[in-house]
């Protein structure tokens, strides 16, 4: 009886630790509806832009500055894992180094 009590535990741990949700951030921006401080967006399995976690595929973190993103930008899948980093460079982006996708 153990060792399916044991099997079973491992089992519902694994699945919450692949169930893993999006980082949530606030999002905010300012009286000049410009964005400001820590972004997540999230994106369903074409990219497109959504508002529940249950429709997300992938999301991507970022930090933006009176509407401006600085600093490295991360796209991952939900799961967690990374699926792309690099800059972007008022609204396009710009690939130095190595490209991760």
């Amino acid at each position: 009886m153990k060792p399916f009590i044991f099997t079973y535990f491992l089992a519902g741990f694994a699945c919450l630790i692949y169930a893993q949700k999006a980082p949530q951030n606030s999002n905010k921006v300012d009286k000049n509806n410009l964005r400001q401080g820590n972004w997540t967006i999230l994106y369903d399995e074409h990219w497109n832009t959504v508002k529940d976690t249950n429709k997300a595929t992938y999301y991507r973190l970022l930090s933006y500055k009176d509407g401006v993103t600085i600093g490295i930008v991360k796209d991952y899948y939900l799961s967690g894992i990374i699926q792309w980093k690099g800059w972007f460079l008022m609204k396009v982006f710009l690939i130095i180094g190595q490209l991760m996708y």
